[in-house]
């Protein structure tokens, strides 16, 4: 997904003093590579330019360089990477201080690269869902289809079906979160397919392409709800890891005709037994030998 340059200072995501990574790639004077990357401090930009400055106390990290290939300029804000080729306009080195003015670009790429926190909802949230393409190519044609969202988080979501999907087919999701009346609209890719049940499906995908001020809102949402989880939350996006609890993996295995272990609800089967019913599965609490117990 692309940005203009001048949005990108409008939005105050890129200020003087902050941080900017630069990857440059050239050559030496006898013909031989050279790469160098390092991070560097933003002193001035606008528009049309940016001055970044890196102070070192050693050698001139670029005095090796003697024909400049390309710059790649980046930025990380609030969990976005803004990228893109900048062409050098000018360079001031000192002992200790290297000065370089670069010709801004006009537009960036941007990617998610947060390190995304991930809730189970206490309460499965609907869904509309439109399949809209696939393999990233989008389709003027869309069938529509409903589910349930059991997890969630700033990269991708977790739901279930009744409709049989597949990798890598494209969605539009659409959902409304509890703590706001505002519709959500998402696209994403499907990323895994597991069964959930007899006749449902856990659906696992990957936001696609989603501006910053659609993710955000997502984002406080799981960050609110974080605390509130009976576990710790996994850093990696909704949908990852085991596809069910262990505890409930063990009940669910007795109502998909899976041949059960024979012993006495302990305190863990109980606590499994609950986490079913949490998904949606009618599960007797009563223990299997409650009737000799009463004798």
């Amino acid at each position: 997904m692309a940005m203009r340059w001048t949005q990108l200072l409008e939005e105050g995501r890129v200020v003087s003093g902050s941080k900017c990574r630069l990857i440059l790639v050239g050559e030496t004077k006898d013909g031989q590579p050279f790469c160098y990357e390092d991070r560097f401090t933003v002193h001035k930009l606008d528009a049309e330019r940016i001055v970044a400055g890196l102070a070192y106390h050693t050698i001139h990290p670029l005095e090796k360089l003697h024909h400049l290939g390309f710059i790649e300029l980046s930025f990380l804000e609030r969990g976005m990477l803004y990228y893109g080729f900048a062409d050098m306009l000018s360079m001031e080195m000192t002992k200790q201080h290297c000065l370089l003015t670069l010709a801004a670009p006009e537009t960036v790429r941007m990617t998610q690269q947060r390190k995304s926190v991930r809730v189970q909802l206490a309460s499965r949230i609907p869904i509309t869902c439109r399949i809209v393409g696939v393999r990233g190519e989008m389709s003027p044609q869309s069938v529509v289809f409903y589910g349930q969202m059991i997890e969630l988080s700033a990269g991708g979501v977790s739901f279930v079906t009744s409709t049989r999907l597949f990798e890598p087919l494209l969605l539009e999701l659409t959902f409304v979160l509890p703590s706001s009346p505002e519709k959500h609209h998402l696209v994403c890719e499907i990323v895994r397919v597991t069964a959930f049940g007899s006749d449902s499906y856990r659906v696992a995908a990957e936001f696609r392409d989603c501006p910053p001020e659609t993710i955000e809102p997502i984002d406080r949402f799981c960050r609110a709800n974080q605390q509130g989880q009976e576990r710790e939350p996994s850093a990696g996006r909704a949908g990852e890891g085991d596809d069910r609890d262990d505890d409930v993996a063990g009940w669910t295995d007795a109502y998909e005709g899976k041949p059960a272990s024979p012993k006495s609800a302990d305190a863990s089967d109980i606590q499994g037994a609950r986490s079913l019913s949490a998904l949606g599965y009618d599960v007797n609490l009563a223990r299997p030998n409650a009737e000799e117990d009463d004798e």
